[in-house]
């Protein structure tokens, strides 16, 4: 199936001028499921989603602007209070994310990997991967984790850079 939308919101962020095409993948195969092609200004590339709950949703983006994504004009406030809810993330699969491309407008940022994993506690991101290209690296790893005060985030990571500027 094949869909075109002019303006697409999503949270926060908007694409534009979004292409998407879903296709089954064969039935016969180990990863049954569907393939999302997905085409905008702001990004391209393609999500492949599995029919069972065990195997990894792939995210697979040849590019990503995130100034583009963030750019989004937020003009309606909520003024819906939110709640917590008991299980924030029920069901969530694994989900492996490669970003080619990513940037912020035209300032090329690297290639981005990341994992992200729901366990017991809350959620994990095992490993994240930002491997630049001259401008910076970065390596490590992070968690969400329930606790009776909402949730606490605990971020490891290691960021290098050949020439900083100072």
């Amino acid at each position: 199936a094949d869909l075109r939308v002019d303006r697409l919101a999503l949270g926060g962020s908007r694409l534009t001028e979004v292409a998407l095409r879903l296709t089954p993948i064969d039935s016969g195969s180990s990863r049954a499921g569907w393939d999302v092609a997905v085409r905008a200004k702001e990004l391209a590339g393609g999500i492949e989603i599995p029919g069972t709950d065990e195997a990894s949703v792939r995210v697979a983006l040849e590019r990503l602007d995130l100034l583009a994504v963030q750019d989004a004009p937020n003009n309606v406030a909520s003024t819906t209070p939110v709640s917590p809810v008991a299980e924030p993330f029920p069901g969530l699969p694994p989900i492996d994310v490669r970003i080619a491309r990513l940037s912020w407008g035209d300032a090329l940022l690297g290639t981005l990997e990341l994992d992200l994993r729901s366990d017991a506690l809350g959620l994990r991101l095992p490993s994240i991967r930002l491997l630049g290209e001259g401008v910076l690296s970065a390596a490590g790893e992070a968690a969400w984790r329930r606790s009776e005060s909402g949730g606490r985030s605990e971020l490891s990571i290691r960021v290098e850079s050949p020439d900083s500027g100072v």
